[in-house]
């Protein structure tokens, strides 16, 4: 059923407002293996975009902020799929895709667009030849997750569903304001009701810390030469690994702290340990004290929306650990993560937020729009970006070929000049680079680190797994 007629939640709302000041939309990179027919391979993915609802809406905003914007039909029209002949090599992928980071679509139109690229030369995994395909999308429409799901429903095997997305108009401009009038009065008893709720929620979240069930908010880390304005151009990097890379066995047999006991070593927790490694080696390459504080912002994804939001995620500020040896930094990484992820799941955290939740739109468009991004901040929420993804098993196709990896570039801002995604497919794990020549002109360095740091990581764990066995061997009777 198409959710159209719909007013945005705030967060949502939020997001498109903040997309309209920063480069927000994301950008989901699938490599398949060998030429296609671009023409009919089009068609395919066009038809089926008609049958995933999302895909089908656009936004339509009421005058002067008198109420959150609504989702209203949006046909897909054939100018949805932009085909790049003019790219051949894995490397001009690259710069186009830096180029489209700087981009930003207009959801009051359409929020995503498919970019694709044939013939490819040199792409990672191929035998030859390549086709590579790109889902732009607005954050106001989805959040990494579902915008993964999809991308899957776009790049699945066989016939296209029959269509749902409708071919009439939406609403006019005037029947959405007639319908906005309608929530005034609903709108201010329900900000009644979530100061209440925000206010009960913050007295529980400060005897929750009181009694040790969750840290307490997270401190900013000491700013470092990558927290500074990327200026207008991109620069974009993937490394794809064999996700056995990646394996998460050797951590059954590795002492977690205590006190973080439900710590769980994870695909992301590897990454996270390897960036922080090699972020730490930039900075001396460049004659810099590295911090005795570094960290990421890593979006911890919750369950249980209400109200049709879309954004069902948090940024959690995560220690990296700068200074720990690899295989300590993995667990290090892992325990604090789960902490931060126990305080930003909490129930009463979730309905801090209920106040946010029924601000008055005008309201929460002067904060977005009054923000002063051109000041940088005495400290960050964190000095990178490390957002992970599953995105399932590489049985996704693109004109009959087969998916060899994916990989995605989160977003950059004014005080954040380099962010990392970390994305499975299959039996491949890819770290995504992004940037820009003002940030990082010597990306290239930067991804070795990255690239060693991994290994580095990998055989630090391996060795102490092996370590534990053989010390386990020796302690049996003979």
């Amino acid at each position: 059923m198409l959710p159209a007629f719909r007013r945005l939640a705030s967060a949502d709302a939020q997001a498109l407002w903040i997309g309209r000041r920063l480069r927000t939309d994301q950008f989901l990179v699938y490599c398949f293996d060998g030429p296609v027919d671009v023409q009919e391979a089009v068609r395919e993915v066009a038809a089926r975009a008609r049958s995933i609802p999302e895909l089908g809406l656009r936004i339509e905003e009421v005058p002067n902020q008198r109420d959150y914007p609504y989702w209203v039909p949006g046909p897909v029209g054939d100018d949805a799929v932009v085909v790049h002949p003019e790219v051949s090599t894995w490397r001009e992928v690259l710069t186009g895709t830096a180029r489209l980071t700087a981009s930003a679509l207009e959801p009051l139109r359409r929020g995503w667009q498919l970019h694709v690229f044939g013939a490819v030369h040199g792409a990672p995994r191929a035998a030859g030849v390549a086709t590579v395909v790109i889902l732009q999308i607005a954050h106001v429409l989805a959040d990494g997750t579902r915008a993964s799901a999809i991308a899957r429903e776009l790049l699945t095997p066989g016939p296209p569903p029959a269509p749902s997305v409708p071919t009439v108009r939406g609403p006019s401009r005037k029947a959405v304001a007639l319908r906005s009038a309608a929530q005034v009065p609903i709108r201010a008893a329900g900000r009644a009701r979530g100061r209440r709720i925000a206010a009960r929620a913050e007295a529980e979240l400060h005897a929750a810390q009181l009694r040790g069930e969750i840290p307490p908010p997270a401190e900013g880390f000491p700013l470092t030469r990558v927290d500074a304005d990327p200026g207008g151009a991109r620069t974009v990097r993937a490394l794809v690994f064999d996700a056995a890379t990646f394996d998460t066995a050797p951590f059954d047999t590795a002492p977690f702290d205590p006190a973080a006991s439900d710590a769980k070593a994870t695909v992301t927790t590897v990454a996270a340990a390897a960036i922080s490694l090699a972020l730490e080696r930039y900075l001396r390459a460049h004659g810099d004290d590295v911090p005795a504080r570094l960290g990421a912002e890593i979006p911890v994804a919750f369950a249980g929306a209400r109200g049709g939001r879309r954004n069902n995620y948090t940024n959690a500020s995560v220690e990296l650990f700068p200074g720990l040896a690899p295989a300590e930094r993995v667990r290090a990484i892992g325990g604090d993560l789960a902490l931060r992820a126990r305080r930003v799941r909490h129930p009463a955290q979730r309905r801090r937020d209920a106040e946010r939740a029924c601000a008055e739109p005008a309201e929460l468009y002067r904060q977005v729009a009054d923000f002063p991004l051109h000041l940088r901040p005495p400290s960050v929420a964190g000095n990178t970006v490390i957002s992970s993804v599953a995105r399932g098993a590489a049985d996704l196709e693109f004109g009959g070929r087969r998916v060899l990896f994916t990989t995605g570039f989160p977003g950059l801002s004014p005080a954040m000049g380099l962010t990392h995604g970390v994305h499975g497919l299959g039996e491949t794990v890819t770290i995504g680079i992004h940037t820009s020549p003002a940030v990082m002109p010597d990306v290239d360095r930067y991804e070795g680190f990255v690239r060693e740091a991994v290994a580095e990581v990998r055989a630090a764990l391996v060795a102490e797994v092996r370590a534990a066995l053989m010390g386990r061997a020796q302690e049996r009777p003979d």
